[in-house]
C-alpha cells in the first residue's frame, strides 16, 4: 500500500512532504480520495473509543472531591515564593539599570574625548599646513630673487641667453625638485587636514576653521600649478612627478590632467615637438607600478588635446564634403585611437579611455550619417541608371573588360557587381557603418528583381518550349542556392542568440546547492530561471528589425531551429547534474553504512517520516522546469511534445517510477484493460 497512516503519528510530520511524496506515483484526485477515506475511518474509531469508555467518562466528577482543600493548602507558600521571586528580580533590575547608566556615562565620556581630540588634531593641522606653505612661499621668494641676480651678472656674458632660460624655467633641477618634494610633502597633510574637516563638520569649532582651511587649500592649488608647470618647461619630470602626487594626495586628479594638458600635451602637438621630447613622463605616468594611476592620461589629456587641436588647426578633417577624403581622415583617426589603446597598460585603461567623455565627444566629429548619405547618392544613381532600361541590354566593352572574371553579359548586372563592389570597397566601407552598406547592398538586389521581372517575362513569351525548360531549370538550381545561403544565414544569427539563451540555462547548476544539505521543503513551483531561457529569442522575433520583416515560415523555422538546439543542450547539462547527484548520493550512502552508530536516530527518523531525499528534490525541481519550459515552446506557435529534443530532454529528468505509471495510466494500456 502506499498510503501508510503509520507515517502520521511521527511529530515531524509534514502535509507539504506527504503530498510531494506520493504526487511522484498516484494522482492528486486518488491520494484525496483515499484521504477521505482514512479520515471517516478515524471518525468512526473515535465514536467507538467514546462509546466504550463512556461510564468511567460521566463518574469522573464523583473522584475529584477533595481537590478544592489540596488546592488552598498550596496556595500560601506558592504565594511566599512569588514575593521572593519578585524581590529578587527588582534587585536585579536595579543593579542592571546602574551598570547601563554607568556604561552610558562611559560611552558619552569616550565620544567627548574623541571630539577634543579631532578639534585638537584639526587646529594642529591647521597650523602646520599654513606653517609648511609659509616656508614653501619664502623658499620659492629666495629662489626667485637668487635667479634674478644670477641672471643680471650673467646677462653680458656669452651665457646670458642659458642663463635667463634657466632662471625664466625656475632655478637648477636640484632646488626645483626639493621645491616639489615640499609640495608633496604639503600635499599630504593638506589631504589629512580636509579628511579632519569632513569628520567634524558638525562641530561649531572646525566649521570655525573653514576659512583658514580654504586659504590654505587655494594657496597649495597656485604653489602645485605653479610649480608643475615650471617642471615641464624645464623638462625636470622626477619634480614633476612630486607635483602630480600631490594632486592625487588632495583627491584632484582632474586639475593635474589640466596642467599636463596645458603644459606638456598643447605644446608638443602644436610645435610638433619630437617624439622623445616627453617620454620619460609619458612613460612613467604609464608605468603600472607609479602610483599615479589616477590620472586618465589617455583620455582627458591625450585624446582632448589633439582632438582640439586637429579641430582648431584642421576643421575641414571631419567635414564629409569629400567623401574620399572624409573616409581616409576616418580611417586615420581610428588608427589613432588604436595605437592610444596599445599603450595602455591594462584592460581596465582601455575600458576607461573608451567611456572617457574625450572618445565621445571625438566620436561626435565625425558626421558618419551624411557621409552614408552621399556615398548612397552616388552609388544607387548610378546603378538606378543602368537599372531603369526599358529593354535588356548587353554589357559594354569596358564593362566586360572590368567584369571578366564575372563572365557577365547583361549591362544591369554588371552595373550591379560594380556597386556591390564599390560598397565594400576599401576606400568607401567603414566598419562603422556596416550595417547600412550591407542594407545597401539588399537594397539594390531587390531594384533589380523589381526590374528585371517585366523584361524577362516578354523575354520568355518568345522562346521555344525547350528553351523555357531549360532556363526555368537553371532558375530553380539558383533559387535553391540562394534558398541555401539564406539558412546559412539564419543559421548564424541561431547561433547568437542560442549562445544568450544557454547563458540562462547554465543556472540550472544552482540547483544542486539550493536542495543539497539543506533544510528546504520540496518545490512545488518551476525555478526563476525558466521564464528567461527563450526570452533572447522572442526579443529577436518582436523586435523592429530585418527579422521581424521576414515571412512568418522563416520565423517559425529560425525559433524552431534555436529550440531544438536548446533543447539537446538543456539535456546534456540536466543528464551531467542527475549524474553528479547520483553519485553524491551513493557516496552519502556510504559513509552512513560506515558509521552506523552516529547515524542511526537520524535513519530511523528519515525512515518514519518517509521524507523525501536530497536527490529526489532536485529531480523534481528539474521535472518543473522542464514542465514549464514546454510551456514557454507552446508559445512560439510550437508544440512541445511533438519536438523529439524535448521528449528526450523530458524523458531525461522524469523519474523511472513515475515514467511506469504514466504508461500505466495511458488509454489501451494493459493495467486499465484488466
Amino acid at each position: 500500500m502506499w498510503l501508510t497512516p503509520e507515517r502520521f503519528d511521527n511529530l515531524e510530520f509534514s502535509p507539504d512532504v506527504c503530498v510531494a511524496d506520493l504526487r511522484r506515483y498516484v494522482p492528486l484526485p486518488t491520494v484525496k480520495a483515499e484521504l477521505q477515506a482514512y479520515l471517516l475511518q478515524l471518525k468512526n474509531k473515535l465514536v467507538e473509543a467514546i462509546n466504550e469508555d463512556y461510564s468511567d467518562y460521566v463518574g469522573l466528577s464523583s473522584k475529584l472531591g477533595g481537590l478544592e482543600g489540596a488546592v488552598v493548602r498550596m496556595r500560601q507558600p506558592l504565594l511566599d515564593i512569588q514575593g521572593k521571586l519578585t524581590a529578587v528580580q527588582d534587585a536585579i533590575k536595579a543593579e542592571l539599570q546602574a551598570l547601563q547608566q554607568g556604561l552610558q556615562r562611559r560611552q558619552d565620556a569616550a565620544a567627548a574625548r574623541a571630539t577634543l581630540e579631532l578639534m585638537q588634531e584639526a587646529a594642529a593641522s591647521t597650523g602646520k599646513v599654513e606653517k609648511l606653505l609659509e616656508e614653501v612661499a619664502a623658499a620659492a621668494a629666495a629662489a626667485g630673487l637668487q635667479q634674478q641676480q644670477s641672471a643680471a651678472s650673467a646677462s653680458g656674458s656669452d651665457g646670458g641667453a642659458a642663463a635667463t632660460a634657466a632662471a625664466a624655467a625656475g632655478g637648477s633641477g636640484e632646488e626645483l625638485d626639493a621645491h616639489c618634494r615640499l609640495l608633496e610633502r604639503v600635499s599630504g597633510e593638506a589631504a589629512r587636514l580636509l579628511y579632519l574637516g569632513e569628520r567634524g563638520k558638525h562641530l561649531a569649532f572646525v566649521k570655525g576653521l573653514e576659512r583658514r582651511v580654504l586659504s590654505c587649500r587655494m594657496s597649495l592649488d597656485r604653489q602645485l600649478q605653479a610649480a608643475l608647470t615650471r617642471s615641464l618647461a624645464a623638462r625636470a619630470w622626477p619634480a614633476a612627478t612630486h607635483c602630480l602626487r600631490g594632486y592625487l594626495e588632495l583627491g584632484d586628479p582632474s586639475r593635474g590632467e589640466e596642467g599636463l594638458r596645458s603644459g606638456l600635451v598643447s605644446p608638443l602637438i602644436k610645435q610638433v615637438v619630437a617624439e622623445d621630447a616627453a617620454g620619460p613622463l609619458l612613460a612613467s605616468l604609464a608605468a603600472p607600478g607609479s602610483g599615479l594611476g589616477g590620472f586618465d592620461l589617455l583620455g582627458a589629456v591625450l585624446l582632448a588635446e589633439i582632438s582640439q587641436a586637429v579641430a582648431d588647426g584642421m576643421p575641414g578633417v571631419f567635414s564629409p564634403g569629400n567623401p574620399a577624403a572624409f573616409q581616409a581622415n576616418f580611417c586615420a583617426g581610428q588608427d589613432l585611437l588604436a595605437q592610444l589603446e596599445a599603450l595602455a597598460a591594462s584592460r581596465a585603461a582601455v575600458e576607461r579611455l573608451r567611456a572617457s567623455s574625450a572618445a565621445a565627444g571625438w566620436a561626435k566629429r565625425w558626421n558618419l550619417p551624411v557621409y552614408f548619405s552621399l556615398v548612397f547618392q552616388d552609388i544607387a544613381g548610378t546603378f538606378e541608371a543602368a537599372a531603369k532600361a526599358s529593354q535588356l541590354q548587353q554589357a559594354s566593352p569596358s564593362q566586360q573588360q572590368q567584369q571578366q572574371q564575372q563572365q557577365l553579359r547583361l549591362a544591369v548586372s554588371a552595373a550591379l557587381w560594380s556597386a556591390l563592389q564599390r560598397c565594400v570597397a576599401p576606400d568607401v566601407f567603414l566598419q562603422a557603418l556596416a550595417d547600412r552598406f550591407a542594407k545597401l547592398a539588399f537594397q539594390l538586389l531587390r531594384l533589380v528583381v523589381g526590374s528585371l521581372s517585366p523584361q524577362l517575362a516578354a523575354l520568355l513569351a518568345g522562346l521555344p518550349g525547350d528553351a523555357v525548360a531549360q532556363l526555368t531549370q537553371t532558375l530553380a538550381q539558383l533559387a535553391g542556392n540562394i534558398a541555401q545561403h539564406g539558412q546559412q544565414v539564419l543559421l548564424l544569427i541561431g547561433g547568437d542568440v542560442l549562445e544568450r539563451c544557454m547563458a540562462m540555462v547554465r543556472q540550472l547548476k544552482g540547483i544542486t546547492a539550493t536542495y543539497r544539505m539543506t533544510a528546504k521543503g520540496p518545490p512545488v513551483r518551476h525555478s526563476h530561471y525558466v521564464a528567461g531561457v527563450l526570452q533572447p529569442l522572442r526579443q529577436l522575433l518582436e523586435t523592429a528589425g530585418p527579422v521581424q520583416q521576414l515571412p512568418d515560415a522563416l520565423k517559425l523555422l529560425l525559433a524552431r531551429d534555436v529550440i531544438n538546439n536548446v533543447n539537446e543542450r538543456y539535456n546534456a547539462l540536466a543528464e551531467e547534474l542527475l549524474t553528479t547527484v547520483k553519485k553524491t548520493e551513493s557516496s552519502l550512502k556510504r559513509l552512513k553504512k560506515s558509521r552506523p552508530g552516529e547515524d542511526a536516530a537520524a535513519a530511523a527518523t528519515a525512515g518514519a517520516a518517509a521524507a523525501m531525499s536530497d536527490s529526489d528534490k532536485i529531480c523534481l525541481q528539474l521535472l518543473l522546469d522542464v514542465q514549464e519550459h514546454g510551456r514557454q515552446i507552446a508559445r512560439f506557435g510550437l508544440a512541445a511534445e511533438q519536438l523529439q529534443s524535448f521528449n528526450q530532454l523530458l524523458a531525461t529528468v522524469t523519474p523511472p517510477e513515475q515514467q511506469q505509471l504514466e504508461q500505466q495510466h495511458q488509454p489501451g494500456s494493459s493495467a486499465e484493460q484488466s
